[in-house]
């Protein structure tokens, strides 16, 4: 048995949890009828979960599992702040979202358990070739920026992640301290690190908004053509554009002219602001940084390609 099995409960553990969760939705009593494991299992153990509710209804559910801290240096929440982030953020906006059935305190440990709709047939969008969905999913985030820009300083949002000049700041110390830490050979990475402290802070101008902060091809569903982002463990506020850094991660030119073109047409139907190619280019470099300065060792040295595209990057952003 893999870890990620070895952390499921069991069903009697399962039943009165989702029972827990579930009661806000009418149920009373929750029964389950059968399991699947989820093959996209990550950073916490998941599965898909048939079970009847008490009126003889049958529903399958997405169910995360909370197993402890996975800070990554103030980038995620866990599961008790993505089920908050549904709760209080997501359950007002007009968009496409999985539905959300609720979460609990469950287990030996008390941590969340999260419920939410299992959404089939399905398929994520770094398994599809089809251009249109990758422009649907950079129009969505758009759509999603312009709607939560309004709301960036409501009281429901204070517990909310901010991106603030620590944040930016620390990740391109950790790349400088791993990377000399390895004797890598980028002689410029260290200046280019030290003035990134201070470049980054552009991100910080301009009202934020709600970001979902991995919009990675892997967090996105495609379903009846419609894009359902998941994953919401580290939505942050912070700029949009990084948003549309992590969507064209590693993307063909075509794939990433694409997207920018529907994300601006969605953001800014008048007119993207003249301020935009800067800070998506901010956002790429801290989208690097951030991958590069999460982890030292063998990792660093896997990702050294990344250097390279922070080094591009440096130059037209006269870090180096």
């Amino acid at each position: 048995m893999n870890l990620a099995m070895s952390q499921l409960p069991d069903d009697k553990s399962l039943a009165t949890g989702l029972t827990s969760a579930l009661a806000g939705a009418g149920s009373t009593t929750v029964s389950i009828v059968d399991r699947a494991a989820n093959p996209h299992a990550s950073t916490f153990p998941s599965e898909v979960v048939t079970c009847r509710l008490n009126d003889g209804d049958s529903i399958r559910l997405f169910c995360k599992y909370g197993t402890g801290g996975h800070d990554a240096h103030g980038h995620r929440g866990g599961v008790g702040y993505e089920a908050e982030v549904y709760r209080r953020v997501l359950a007002a906006s007009e968009l496409a979202l999985p539905r959300f059935y609720g979460a609990a305190a469950a287990g030996p440990a008390a941590e969340v358990w999260l419920a939410i709709g299992y959404l089939e047939p399905c398929l994520r969008l770094r398994d599809s070739r089809d251009l249109c969905h990758w422009e649907q999913a950079a129009a969505w985030s758009g759509r999603f920026h312009a709607e939560q820009e309004a709301r960036n300083r409501e009281a429901s949002l204070s517990f909310m992640i901010e991106y603030d000049a620590a944040y930016y700041a620390g990740w391109a110390r950790r790349t400088a301290e791993f990377a000399a830490a390895l004797d890598l050979d980028f002689p410029w990475l260290a200046q280019l690190c030290q003035r990134a402290q201070t470049t980054l802070l552009g991100l910080l101008e301009g009202p934020p908004t709600v970001i979902h902060g991995e919009y990675y091809p892997k967090n996105l569903l495609v379903n009846d053509g419609t894009i359902y982002p998941v994953d919401w463990e580290s939505a942050a506020l912070g700029r949009g554009e990084i948003d549309l850094a992590t969507l064209t991660d590693r993307c063909d030119p075509e794939i990433i002219l694409r997207c920018e073109r529907a994300y601006q047409q969605a953001r800014w139907p008048q007119g993207a602001p003249s301020h935009f190619t800067r800070a998506l280019d901010l956002a790429r470099l801290y989208v690097h940084l951030r991958w590069l300065g999460a982890d030292p060792g063998p990792k660093l040295r896997r990702r050294a390609w990344r250097c390279e595209e922070v080094r591009v990057l440096g130059q037209r952003l006269e870090l180096i």
